[in-house]
C-alpha cells in the first residue's frame, strides 16, 4: 500500500489511468453479461473485451450485413455494449412489432448521437426524443403532408416530371444530377414555392450535400465520438479529431439548407409574390419571432427534404435495377402501353390499374433500402423482454435489410422479382414498415 502511495505521488496520471483500467477490467470480469442491479441477463450477443467491450464488433461500414451475420449466431435480438453505449439490434418482424409497436411508449425516443448533433441535425423532429414537443411537431407535419393534403401537389409533380423527361430526351447523360434536380424541385416547390434555376442551383446542391453527411453519420459506429461521447470535449488540434472538421463542414451546409429557402420566401412575402406552399400555411401555426422553439419547428421542413432526398437515391437505384433486368423493364413498358396508351403520359389516376408497376415499386423497396438500419431509437426506461434486461438509454435498431431478405417471408430473396407481390392479378403483401422506419417513428 505504501509503494502504491509513493507511486501515486510520483506518477499520478499513470497510476490513476492504471487503476481506472483495472477497475473496468474487474467490473467486466465480475459482471459478465448480466445486469448488476436485477441479476437478469442481457440479450444474447458476442462477449466483449475488457474496457472496450464490443467496440470491435460494432461495424462502421455495410453494417446491415455484419448485423445479419450476428443474428444468425445469436438470434433476432443481438446486444452489444462498448464504453457505456448499449446497442440492441432487432432482425425479425416479430421483434420489431413487439418492441417498436406494442411497447412504443418505451421504444420511441431517440439516441443522442454527438456527430449528428455537431452537424446540426438535432433540430429536426425526426431526431428528437419522444415527448410533447415531438408529438406537436409531428402533428404539424401530418397536417401539411397527410395523403389527402398531398393530392394538392400532384400538378406540381406532373409538371416537374414532364420537364425532367423533356430534359433527358434533349440532353442525355448526367442522369444522377438531373434526378436529384427533379426530386429537390418537387420538395422545394411543395414546401417553399421555390422553382430552382437549373441543376446546379444552390437550392438543389446544398440539401444534397447536407444529406450525404446525414446518411453517413446516422449509422452508430461510423464515428468514434458516438461510442465515446467524451471525445467531443477534446480540443480540435489533438490528432484524431478530423471528425470535428467534417462536422463543421456539414453543419454549415445544414444551416444554409434550413435558412436560405426560408429567407427567400420571407423576401417574396414582403413583395407579395410568394407562391402557395406548405410554409405559407404553416407560418400561422408557428410560435412568434423570438420564441426559442420557433427554429425547431421550422426545422421540420428540412426533415421533409431529407425524405425527398432519400427518395431520390431510391429512384436512381430503381432505374439501375430495372436496367439490369430487361425483362422487368419490358413488362412495365407493356403495361404502360396497355393502360395509358401512346398519346399521353401516365398520371395518378392510372396508378390503381398499373398492377405490375406497383409491384415493381414494392420490390424496389424490398430489394434495397437507402438507410437499411433506419434512424436509431432509444429506450426511455428499463425493460424486460423474454427474461432479458434492456437498460434505459439502449440504442435500438431494426435491420430492415435482413427483415426484407428473410427467405421464409420472401422466397429466393436475392432475386429481383416483382411477381412475388402479385397473386391472381392483384397486389399482395405490404413492405412499408421496415422500409420507412418502425413504430411511432415511421415516416408516414
Amino acid at each position: 500500500m505504501v509503494y502504491l502511495l509513493i507511486a501515486l505521488l510520483q506518477y499520478p496520471k499513470t497510476v490513476t489511468l492504471a487503476l481506472t483500467l483495472l477497475h473496468f477490467y474487474l467490473r467486466h470480469r465480475l459482471k459478465g453479461r448480466k445486469d448488476g442491479r436485477t441479476g437478469l441477463p442481457f440479450p444474447p450477443g458476442p462477449d466483449g473485451y475488457p474496457i472496450i467491450g464490443n467496440m470491435l464488433d460494432i461495424p462502421s461500414q455495410k453494417a446491415e450485413y455484419a448485423y445479419a451475420d450476428l443474428s444468425k449466431q445469436y438470434g433476432d435480438m443481438v446486444y452489444l455494449e462498448s464504453m457505456g453505449t448499449k446497442i440492441l439490434m432487432l432482425s425479425s418482424v416479430k421483434r420489431t412489432k413487439e418492441l417498436f409497436d406494442t411497447r412504443s411508449s418505451i421504444y420511441s425516443s431517440r439516441w443522442t448521437m454527438p456527430m449528428l448533433d455537431a452537424m446540426g441535425f438535432r433540430a429536426y423532429f425526426s431526431l428528437q426524443e419522444y415527448g410533447p414537443a415531438w408529438r406537436r411537431q409531428r402533428q404539424l407535419f401530418h397536417n401539411h403532408f397527410n395523403p389527402t393534403v398531398v393530392d394538392r401537389y400532384h400538378p406540381l409533380i406532373m409538371d416537374e416530371t414532364s420537364l425532367f423527361i423533356q430534359d433527358i430526351l434533349a440532353n442525355p447523360g448526367d442522369f444522377a444530377k438531373r434526378t436529384r434536380s427533379l426530386f429537390t424541385s418537387i420538395i422545394l416547390g411543395s414546401m417553399y414555392g421555390i422553382q430552382p434555376k437549373g441543376n446546379d442551383d444552390p437550392f438543389i446542391t446544398t440539401p444534397a450535400s447536407t444529406m450525404e453527411g446525414f446518411v453517413v453519420a446516422s449509422v452508430p459506429g461510423t464515428f468514434l465520438v458516438d461510442l465515446i461521447p467524451a471525445l467531443k470535449h477534446v480540443p480540435d488540434w489533438v490528432p484524431g479529431t478530423k471528425w470535428k472538421q467534417i462536422a463543421k463542414y456539414y453543419a454549415g451546409k445544414n444551416i444554409d439548407t434550413r435558412v436560405e429557402p426560408f429567407i427567400h420566401v420571407q423576401g417574396q412575402m414582403k413583395t407579395g409574390c410568394a407562391k402557395p406552399s406548405a410554409l405559407l400555411s404553416m407560418l400561422d401555426n408557428l410560435p412568434p419571432v423570438g420564441d426559442p422553439s420557433r427554429d425547431t419547428e421550422i426545422g421540420y421542413a428540412m426533415d421533409t427534404a431529407a425524405v425527398g432526398y432519400l427518395g431520390m437515391v431510391l429512384f436512381i437505384i430503381s432505374l439501375l435495377l430495372v436496367s439490369m433486368h430487361p425483362n422487368v423493364q419490358k413488362r412495365a413498358q407493356d403495361e404502360l402501353d396497355r393502360v395509358v396508351g401512346f398519346g399521353r403520359l401516365p398520371d395518378f389516376n392510372d396508378r390503381h390499374e398499373l398492377v405490375y408497376i406497383n409491384a415493381l415499386i414494392k420490390e424496389i423497396f424490398r430489394f434495397h433500402q437507402p438507410v437499411p438500419l433506419g434512424i436509431p431509437h432509444a429506450t426511455s426506461e428499463d425493460d424486460i423482454c423474454d427474461g432479458y434486461f434492456i437498460p434505459k438509454g439502449t440504442v435500438v435498431m431494426g435491420n430492415a435489410w435482413e427483415i426484407l431478405h428473410n427467405p421464409e417471408d420472401f422466397p429466393d430473396p436475392f432475386t429481383f422479382n416483382p411477381d412475388r407481390f402479385i397473386k391472381d392479378g392483384k397486389l399482395i403483401k405490404d413492405v412499408g414498415d421496415p422500409t420507412f422506419g418502425f413504430g411511432r417513428r415511421r415516416a408516414y
